[in-house]
C-alpha cells in the first residue's frame, strides 16, 4: 500500500513537472513570437506582424500569462487600424478588454490601451466622436495613475484627443492637446521617429481647419524634410504630402497645382502598394475636378471613394454621407436630374440613419432636392422642401442663423421664379435682416441680401427702390471705392447692370432723355471695374466666365446709345455705339487669348510666367482672406494685419517683375 502510494506521489510530481516545463517553452516560443511581430510591426510589414502576434496569442492562453494575451490582441487591433481593418480590429480591442476586466487589475495598461484602440475605430470608422472621447478619458486617467507625467504613452493619448478635438471643432483644446503631444515625443525619440511625422499630420490639420494656410505650408514642408531624411525620396509616405498640397491649392483656387499633386500622390502609392489609394484621396480629386467644370470625371472619383470606404469603413459611414452628397451635386450641375434625385434619396437615407430624421446637416440635399423641383417647375414641392429645412435649420440653430438667412433667400428665389415679386420680397427681407443682425452693415453677404431684392424690385417694375437697393449694394460691396477692397466682383457688375436697367426702366416709362445719361454714366462706371478686373484675373477660365458678364454690359451700353441716337440724332452717339462695339469685340478676342500664350510671345521665361501666375493667384486669396475677415461683426486684429502684411509683399514682389 505505501508503495503504492509513492509511486502514485512520483507519477503526480512527474506529471507536474512537465506541465511545468511545457508551459515554459510554450511562454518562451509565444515570447520569439511576439518580438518578431513586434520587429516586423517597425519595420511596417504590417500583415506578416498580424501572423506572427497571431502565434503567439494561444500559446499565451495555454499559459494563462493574460497580461501577454492582452497585449496581443491590443498590438493587432493596433496593426488593423493602420491597414484599415475597422471591423477586425474593434473585435479585437473588445477581446483584449473583456481579458482585462476578467483577469487583470482595474488600473492596468493594457487596459487603457484597449480604450484608445476601441476609441481609434468609434471615431475613424463609426464617426462616433462623443463616445471616442470618452474611450480616450478613460485610458488617459489609467495612464495618470500608473505612470510618470512625461511617460512616452501620454503622447499617444495627447495626440488622440487633440485629433479628435479637431475635428470637434474645439480649436483651443486640440491645440493644447498636440503641442503637450509633440513636446513629450521631441524630448524623448529620435527626430526621425515616425510617432513625430504623426503629429506633423495633426498640426497640418488643425491649422488647415483654422484657415491657417501658410503654417499648413510650413508643416507640410516639416514632413516633406522628415520623409527625406528618413526615407528614400519617391518614399511612398510622400503620398500623403501630395495630398496635403492638393487640397491646399484647392482651397486657394488654383485648381490645376491641386490637380498636379493629387495625380501624383496617387501615382505614388499605386507604385508602392498592390492596392488603391485612400478613399480621401479620390475625394480630393473628385472635387478639384468639380471646380475644373470636369464634372463626369468627379463623379467617377466621388464613386470610386464611396466603394473604398463601404470596404474598409463599413456601409454607415458619415464620409459615404458626403461623398455620395457631392456625386448628387456634379449630377446637378450637368442636369442629369434623375441621377441627382437617386443619390440625393441615398445621401438623406444613410443621413436620417447615422444623423436622425430632423439633423440640419440633411437640409443641404432637402435644398439641393428643392433645386431639382424647380427646374422641373414643380414650385409647390420645392417650396415644402424648403419649408421643411427652414424649420429644422430654425429649431437647431436658432432663429438668426445664417443658414437660416440662406433658406429664406432660396424661398425669396423660388417665389421670384413663380414671378409673385410680393412674396418673394416677404423672404428676401427676412434674410437681409438676419444677415444686417449677423454682420452689421458690411460685407459681401449683405450686400447680396440687397442686390437680390433689388433685381425683385427690378421685375415687379418699382425702379426706384430697386435703384435704392442696388446703390446700397455696390456701397456694401465697395465701401473704400478700392479695387482690392471688392467683396465680390461679380456681384458688383451685376449690380451695374441692374442699376443700368433700371434706368432704362424709368427712361421707357417716361421717355425723359435725363435716366438715358444717367444710365450711360454708370456704363462708363462699370467699364472701367472692368479695365481692372480683366488684368487681375488668375486664368483663361476666369476671364470667359466674366467675359459673359462684360458682354451683356457692352450690348446694353450700345442700346442705350441706340436710344439716345434715335431720340436726338447726334454724332455723339453713334461714336459712343461704335466704341461699346469695339470694346465688345476687344473682349471678345481677349477671352480667347491666355495671359500666358502672350508672355510667351513676348520671350519671357517660363520661370517668370509660374511665378507670376502663383503670385496672382496668392494676391487673390489674400485678397478673399481679408474680405472674409472684414465681414465678421467681430475681427480678428492679428489675422488681419498678418493677411494686409501678405498682401503687401506680394504686390511688391509683382512690382518687381514689371
Amino acid at each position: 500500500m505505501n508503495l503504492l502510494k509513492l509511486f502514485v506521489f512520483f507519477l503526480s510530481c512527474t506529471n507536474l513537472t512537465f506541465s511545468q516545463t511545457t508551459t515554459v517553452q510554450d511562454t518562451i516560443l509565444a515570447s520569439q513570437y511576439f518580438k518578431k511581430a513586434d520587429s516586423l510591426l517597425t519595420d511596417r510589414k504590417l500583415d506578416s506582424a498580424i501572423v506572427y502576434f497571431k502565434k503567439a496569442l494561444p500559446l499565451y492562453e495555454k499559459a494563462k500569462a493574460w497580461e501577454r494575451v492582452a497585449g496581443c490582441y491590443n498590438e493587432v487591433a493596433e496593426t488593423q487600424i493602420e491597414e484599415a481593418l475597422y471591423k477586425e480590429s474593434l473585435k479585437n480591442a473588445q477581446k483584449a478588454l473583456e481579458i482585462c476586466n476578467t483577469y487583470l487589475p482595474d488600473h492596468h495598461i493594457e487596459k487603457a490601451k484597449s480604450y484608445d484602440r476601441i476609441g481609434q475605430n468609434l471615431e475613424t470608422s463609426k464617426s462616433e466622436y462623443n463616445n471616442a472621447l470618452q474611450y480616450y478619458k478613460k485610458a488617459l486617467q489609467i495612464k495618470k495613475i500608473l505612470l510618470e507625467p512625461n511617460h512616452l504613452s501620454f503622447s499617444d493619448s495627447y495626440l488622440y484627443l487633440g485629433k479628435l478635438y479637431t475635428r470637434l471643432g474645439d480649436y483651443k483644446k486640440a491645440t493644447q492637446y498636440l503641442e503637450n503631444s509633440y513636446e513629450i515625443r521631441v524630448k524623448t525619440l529620435s527626430q526621425h521617429d515616425k510617432k513625430i511625422y504623426q503629429n506633423l499630420i495633426a498640426f497640418q490639420a488643425l491649422y488647415s481647419k483654422l484657415g491657417d494656410y501658410d503654417l499648413v505650408l510650413e508643416y507640410l514642408d516639416k514632413k516633406t524634410k522628415f520623409i527625406k531624411s528618413t526615407y528614400r525620396k519617391d518614399h511612398k509616405i510622400l503620398s500623403d504630402n501630395h495630398n496635403g498640397l492638393a487640397s491646399l491649392n484647392y482651397k486657394k483656387g488654383d485648381n490645376n497645382k491641386a490637380l498636379y499633386h493629387i495625380q501624383r500622390a496617387i501615382s505614388i502609392w499605386t507604385k508602392a502598394y498592390s492596392k488603391p489609394p485612400p478613399a480621401n484621396y479620390y475625394t480630393t480629386l473628385g472635387n478639384v475636378y468639380a471646380e475644373l467644370y470636369r464634372y463626369k470625371e468627379s463623379i467617377e472619383y466621388f464613386k470610386k471613394s464611396v466603394e473604398l470606404i463601404k470596404k474598409t469603413r463599413g456601409e454607415y459611414n458619415v464620409r459615404v454621407l458626403i461623398n455620395n452628397y457631392n456625386i448628387a451635386l456634379s449630377y446637378f450641375y450637368i442636369e442629369d436630374l434623375e441621377q441627382t434625385v437617386e443619390y440625393l434619396d441615398k445621401t438623406l437615407i444613410l443621413g436620417e440613419k447615422l444623423l436622425g430624421k430632423d439633423h440640419f446637416e440633411l437640409t443641404r440635399s432637402y435644398e439641393l432636392m428643392s433645386g431639382v423641383y424647380m427646374k422641373k417647375e414643380r414650385f409647390d414641392k420645392a417650396y415644402e422642401l424648403l419649408e421643411k429645412s427652414l424649420n429644422i435649420c430654425q429649431n437647431s440653430l436658432g432663429q438668426n442663423h445664417p443658414r437660416v438667412s440662406d433658406i429664406n433667400t432660396y424661398l425669396g428665389f423660388l417665389f421670384f421664379r413663380k414671378k409673385d415679386y410680393k412674396k418673394a420680397y416677404s423672404y428676401y427681407k427676412v434674410a437681409k435682416k438676419i444677415d444686417s443682425t449677423l454682420y452689421g452693415n458690411s460685407g459681401g453677404k449683405v450686400a447680396y441680401s440687397y442686390y437680390d431684392i433689388a433685381k425683385n424690385f427690378l421685375f415687379d417694375k418699382e425702379y426706384d427702390k430697386a435703384i435704392d437697393n442696388y446703390k446700397i449694394s455696390l456701397n456694401l460691396n465697395n465701401p473704400d471705392k478700392n479695387i482690392d477692397k471688392v467683396f465680390d466682383k461679380s456681384l458688383l457688375l451685376n449690380s451695374y447692370l441692374g442699376l443700368a436697367s433700371s434706368q432704362i426702366g424709368i427712361y421707357e416709362d417716361t421717355k425723359n432723355p435725363e435716366y438715358l445719361y444717367k444710365c450711360q454714366e454708370i456704363y462708363k462706371k462699370a467699364d472701367h471695374f472692368i479695365n481692372l478686373f480683366f488684368s487681375d484675373l488668375n486664368n483663361l477660365d476666369d476671364k470667359s466666365f466674366f467675359s459673359e458678364y462684360i458682354h451683356q454690359l457692352y450690348s446694353d451700353a450700345i442700346r442705350s446709345y441706340a436710344l439716345t441716337f434715335n431720340q436726338e440724332n447726334t454724332i455723339q452717339s453713334l461714336n459712343q455705339i461704335f466704341l461699346y462695339s469695339e470694346k465688345s469685340k476687344s473682349n471678345t478676342l481677349k477671352s480667347l487669348l491666355s495671359d500666358t500664350n502672350a508672355k510667351n510671345f513676348s520671350g519671357l521665361s517660363e520661370d517668370i510666367i509660374k511665378l507670376e501666375k502663383s503670385l496672382r493667384i496668392d494676391k487673390a486669396f489674400y485678397k478673399s482672406k481679408i474680405n472674409e475677415e472684414f465681414s465678421k461683426r467681430e475681427r480678428d486684429p492679428v489675422k488681419f494685419t498678418t493677411y494686409e502684411s501678405k498682401l503687401f509683399a506680394i504686390s511688391r514682389k509683382q512690382d518687381s517683375l514689371t
